[in-house]
């Protein structure tokens, strides 16, 4: 069954590497010449994320928060690179008090954009992730740590409204883990910055 089981994992990490060099091919080829490091920007969320996993019997509730950094290579295209975390959360497995997190979360993404109007655009976030898990129980003074760490595809659709020319707020819902027995998603909501 183990065997089993890390042939799976091996074959899910297979396919991430794959598509993040299809998302890194995408966007070389789609950088214009006139994009400059002017068109980078910063951003940080923060919001509430969902957890499930097929071996618990509930959905976790965290609090998430997460740093972006960006670069828009064409007026409609964005290539960005998100650095983030959840909050701990106690939650009772079969009668056992765990401390649950993702102390870490990567992932490198292409953003389509569609403008609305001067203020305000809708975009997409499209690629791949990775998340770190970790549960820790405290059991007759010792305490117990178990790590787990998944990669997969990722994405999310949001909203944002510029604030003059280098100020921007943003509301949206991202997916960080598809995985097959886990998923991770949540709504955030950010402000950032143009440089």
């Amino acid at each position: 069954m183990d065997n089993k089981i890390n042939r799976t994992r091996l074959a899910g990490a297979k396919r991430g590497r794959g598509t993040l060099a299809l998302v890194l091919a995408v966007a070389a080829g789609a950088a214009a010449p006139a994009a400059s490091w002017a068109d980078g920007y910063l951003a940080y969320n923060v919001g509430s994320a969902r957890y499930t996993e097929d071996d618990l019997d509930k959905t976790v509730s965290l609090s998430s928060q997460y740093l972006t950094a960006g670069w828009m290579m064409q007026e409609r295209l964005g290539l960005e690179l998100r650095v983030g975390k959840t909050g701990d959360k106690e939650i009772n497995v079969y009668g056992t008090a765990v401390e649950f997190s993702a102390p870490s979360m990567m992932g490198l993404y292409l953003r389509p954009v569609v403008p609305l109007n001067e203020s305000l655009s809708l975009y997409a976030s499209l690629g791949v992730s990775r998340v770190k898990r970790r549960a820790t129980v405290d059991s007759w003074g010792m305490q117990i740590k178990v790590e787990e760490t998944d990669s997969s595809l990722s994405g999310g659709v949001g909203i944002q409204m510029a604030l003059g020319t280098k100020l921007m707020l943003n509301a949206e819902y991202m997916s960080w883990l598809l995985a097959k027995d886990v998923t991770l998603h949540g709504v955030t909501a950010g402000a950032g910055i143009r440089f």
